[in-house]
């Protein structure tokens, strides 16, 4: 269970929000980047995937960097270099658009990749931490529980609320005239 206690903590709660944040950035791109690719870039499913490696290559083999850190460093400005490096990311990606290349895309793509990749190292590290004094949630180890909860309630509400927004958008566009008057 999920102890809401946790969140009266100051640094649980910012750590929570940060992660959701970093969340409700990449869970949109991993759903809708790859559909705009094939239709508007005109890539090929394949081609898109491996475009997308840019993105999900960081989240694969950053954590074990930001496991490295959280066990040298705080985790504050972990947490917050994590939404920085992926606020930037996402900032850039406003440049993409029917021309867009491989390489106009690399450093947006990896920033947002390497912030979601770092903050899960230090949930890995929380986790460990945890598991070796006993199963508590002591030390660093208690941002794990928050962490998970906030990457997958985040991850869910910016999906539901982008699908939203993408169908509401196509549904205007394909009533017919006079629909709705």
């Amino acid at each position: 269970m999920f102890d809401l206690g946790l969140l009266a903590n100051p640094t649980i709660a910012a750590t929570a929000v940060a992660v959701a944040a970093i969340v409700v950035v990449l869970v949109p791109l991993l759903v809708y980047l790859p559909s705009y690719l094939i239709s508007v870039v005109g890539l090929s499913p394949g081609q898109a995937g491996v475009w997308l490696l840019m993105l999900t290559a960081p989240t694969v083999f950053l954590p074990s960097v930001g496991s490295g850190l959280a066990r040298r460093v705080s985790s504050v400005p972990l947490v917050a270099g994590s939404v920085a490096a992926t606020g930037l990311g996402a900032l850039l990606l406003v440049t993409i658009g029917p021309d867009s290349s491989p390489p106009g895309l690399l450093v947006s793509l990896l920033l947002t990749g390497a912030g979601f990749g770092l903050s899960t190292g230090i949930a890995v590290v929380g986790a460990l931490l945890a598991a070796l004094s006993g199963g508590t949630l002591a030390g660093p180890g208690y941002t794990t529980t928050p962490h998970t909860v906030c990457l997958l309630l985040g991850g869910f509400a910016a999906a539901a609320t982008l699908g939203v927004i993408v169908l509401s958008r196509r549904a205007v566009r394909a009533a017919p005239a006079g629909y709705g008057a």
